[in-house]
């Protein structure tokens, strides 16, 4: 596997073990801190992103000319509300990446779109695009931390939240 390939599957299990240690209530809680805010809504909006990585590789596969797009995202509401949809979700993303799919494509050229506020359309790779995915989970999982360790009280391994060590591959 490409490096890529494990930090990936290494960032989506922090997730995976977030997920093992809180239940539904939890999931949904909302938050004081970032006010409005739920683990869910942050779980949801990062496996989005890897989701619309995924989709790209996929078209990419089929030989179909590939947009990312990570601003247009239709908010899937079930990884939202129900934590074991997340896990599904979950599940099937460390699978793909487990598999060593993305490491062929790593370094292909891939077309991405960003809204700056008129949409602007760049040339990437999808190596580039997917340490974007994975350093935006980690952004995200920090801020999911400050609710389930400062507010629920949930114990949390000292690495999560913090981009996997390099080191430990």
């Amino acid at each position: 596997m490409h490096v890529l390939e494990v930090l990936a599957v290494r960032t989506l299990q922090q997730c995976q073990g977030l997920l093992e240690r809180i239940t539904q209530a939890q999931y949904i809680q909302r938050s004081t801190q970032p006010p409005h805010s739920t683990i869910s809504k942050h779980v949801r909006h990062t496996l989005e992103r890897f989701q619309v990585f995924v989709g790209g590789v996929k078209s990419d596969e089929a030989n179909v000319d590939t947009l990312l797009d990570f601003d247009v995202v239709e908010k899937n509401r079930a990884i939202e509300w129900d934590i074991d949809a997340a896990r599904y979700v979950l599940s099937n993303l460390i699978t793909f990446f487990d598999n060593g799919l993305v490491r062929q494509r790593l370094y292909r050229q891939v077309r991405l779109t960003i809204h700056t506020p008129t949409p602007v359309i760049l040339n990437s790779t999808y190596a580039r695009e997917l340490h974007f995915v994975i350093v935006h989970a980690i952004h995200h999982y920090a801020l999911i931390r400050a609710i389930a360790a400062g507010e629920l009280h949930v114990g949390l391994d000292d690495g999560f939240g913090h981009p996997p060590r390099h080191s430990k591959m």
